[in-house]
Order: structure tokens, then C-alpha cells, then sequence
């Protein structure tokens, strides 16, 4: 797959929202910061960061923690793919696996 068609998969994946990223949700959050679950975004577990990986992060897309995050968050969020532990699922979590995109995970 070339990076080219990575692109576009990520601007397909932005054209679907139309509505604008919520505020950043950690301003508000009280306690600690949240890490990223993971160093290398190797979603699958696989071991290798492919194109089913960035399917994973796009596929959830916009599924965002809501207002209570850290402290609580919507059915739909998974923390898994939130690759900046920020609360929200956007451009900046599949831009993670893009960038890391064919190279190898340590097990």
C-alpha cells in the first residue's frame, strides 16, 4: 500500500465528520493525566504496524470519551485506539499509525 492511498484514507476518515473536534477534554479532567496504552500502535497485535491497524484507529474515528473523561467516558470509546491519550479519536491518532506504518513492534 503506498502512502498515498494511507493518505486518502485519512481524509476520507476526516471528510466524515462535519461537525468540529469537541474542546480539548483534558483541561477540565481532574486527577492525572492518562498514558497512551501503547508505544507502537500495533493494534492487531501482530507485531508488525499494517493496514489493519490503521483500519482499527479509523474505523473508530470520532467515537470520543465525552465530557467526563478521564474519569468517565460513552459506551463507544475504547482507549485502545486513543493513541494520545487525549479522550478524543481523531486525525491525530490515525496520523500516528501513518507515520509508524511497516515497521516492526518489539513483542
Amino acid at each position: 500500500m503506498t502512502r498515498a492511498v494511507l493518505v486518502g484514507l485519512v481524509l476520507l476518515a476526516i471528510s466524515v465528520v462535519v461537525d468540529s473536534a469537541p474542546p480539548d477534554l483534558q483541561a477540565n479532567s481532574p486527577g492525572p493525566t492518562p498514558a497512551p496504552l501503547l508505544s507502537c500502535p500495533d493494534l492487531d497485535g501482530n507485531g508488525h504496524v499494517r493496514g489493519p491497524d490503521l483500519s482499527l484507529v479509523v474505523a473508530h474515528f470520532a467515537r470520543d470519551a465525552g465530557p467526563g473523561f478521564p474519569n468517565q467516558v460513552s459506551a463507544n470509546y475504547r482507549f485502545l485506539y486513543d493513541l494520545d491519550a487525549n479522550g478524543v479519536l481523531r486525525g491525530a491518532d490515525i496520523t500516528a499509525v501513518v507515520n509508524r506504518y511497516g515497521t516492526d513492534c518489539p513483542q
